[in-house]
Order: C-alpha cells, then structure tokens, then sequence
C-alpha cells in the first residue's frame, strides 16, 4: 500500500524536474547522427522544417519525414532524457495495479500502471514532461511515481487490452476538460 505524500516527496519531485531541466543533455539531432539514425542533411532538412511551423517538436518533425521511426525516436529520448523507455507488447501488469488508477484517468492521461514497488508506482506515459499527470497520479494512488517512456500507440494498445476499453470508448467517458460527460439532453 502507497504511503500518504510528504513535504520531501514534493520537494523531490521539482529536484527531478530542475535537474532534467537544468542538466546539460546532448541535443535530440546531435544524439541521432552519433548513433548514426539520420545524417547532418536529415536534421538541416527537419530543422528547416521546424522552422517553418510544420509538426511541432524536432522528433515529430523527423518521423513526419520518415527520417526515423517512433521507436527510434523513444530510444533516443530514453538516452537523451534518462527516462526508461519500456516496450508495452508482451508486458504482464498486475490487477491490483490497475486497480489504483481508474480507467478514465489512465486514458485521459494515455498513461498505464506498471507495477508498484518500494512504495513508487512505475507508470508507461508517452509524454513524461506532463507534471499534471504525474502530480494527479501521485495524489490519487498515495506514492511517488516514476514514468517510464513508452510509445503512445502501445499504451492505448495496452489500455484496451487491461481495462477493456477501446481508446474512443474512455475519451467518450471525459469531456474536454477531463470531468465525466454527462448524459443530459437539451431540449
């Protein structure tokens, strides 16, 4: 059973937050050509891209140009990041895990409970930078928890295969602000 948070528990999570910030990383393009996943010419290309408003961030803008695949682009973040990056196909959750975190919040969230140990629950997430989620997350199940990268494809996979759901079935269930819709008719 989780334990109630404390003051230190907060304080750790924005030390975590601060250090992914503030810690000189590697550059997502520059970590790409190293590993040899796209050339110098590949990031130009996506970075002029990028620049003219197309897709949002670098990585999305080079599996856009099919320069690199999702899972090569997790890979990367996992490094670049150093947040686990977990494979969701094949994984065994536990019930009693599931169990903590509603359905409506797991697809709201596109988040899925892994496991619980030592008093933190391992949580799939396909945007770890979410602090809403997380801070939700942790209010909600009572201890810290550690998100783990994985794709968001999987994740909605694994949401349907745990808690019975198709991915539109528990979006239907929230509004778009998150509250339970409710069934009343107008006139």
């Amino acid at each position: 059973m989780c334990a109630m948070i404390d003051a230190p528990a907060v304080q750790d999570l924005f030390s975590t937050i601060v250090k992914m910030k503030t810690t000189k990383k590697v550059l997502l393009g520059e970590l790409l050509i190293r590993r040899g996943v796209i050339t110098p010419q590949q990031l130009e290309h996506a970075l002029a891209t990028k620049q003219q408003g197309s897709y949002g961030y670098l990585g999305q803008v080079l599996v856009k140009l099919g320069y690199l695949t999702e899972p090569q682009l997790l890979e990367a973040l996992s490094e670049q990041l150093d947040i686990p990056y977990v494979l969701l196909k094949g994984t065994t959750v536990d019930a009693a895990v599931l169990k903590k975190v509603p359905a409506k919040l797991a697809v709201y969230y596109r988040c899925l409970p892994l496991s619980l140990h030592d008093n933190t629950m391992e949580v799939a997430i396909a945007n770890p930078f979410d602090v809403h989620a997380l801070d939700e997350l942790r209010l909600l199940v009572g201890c810290d928890v550690k998100p783990l990268l994985a794709d968001q494809g999987e994740i909605q996979d694994a949401l349907r295969r745990y808690y019975g759901l198709g991915a539109s079935a528990g979006e239907h269930l929230l509004d778009g602000q998150g509250r339970e819709a409710t069934a009343a008719t107008t006139t």
